[in-house]
């Protein structure tokens, strides 16, 4: 695909988020990402891939996701001994 028309399909995702809380944002994304898969079974790892590019986008070398039995969330990007994100 070429750059211009990635970049009308991310402005048109960007539109439908604007605004948005952080969580809302998120639930938008994952259910767009849901139908498309109904279609694609590969777009199922849309959010795998793009935590996968946040990692090495810091060049870091592992990030981890934590669900607590609270129901919470954690999440840690590191690098060597050294934690580039947490969250």
């Amino acid at each position: 695909m070429k750059e211009e028309e990635l970049q009308y399909r991310a402005e048109k995702v960007a539109a439908a988020i604007e605004g948005l809380e952080v969580m809302d944002a998120v639930e938008v994304v994952g259910i767009a990402i849901n139908i498309s898969s109904k279609k694609d079974k590969a777009h199922a790892l849309i959010n795998i891939y793009a935590i996968g590019k946040m990692i090495e986008s810091m060049h870091a070398e592992k990030g981890v996701i934590k669900l607590k039995r609270d129901g919470s969330l954690s999440f840690e990007i590191i690098a060597g001994k050294e934690k580039k994100l947490s969250i």
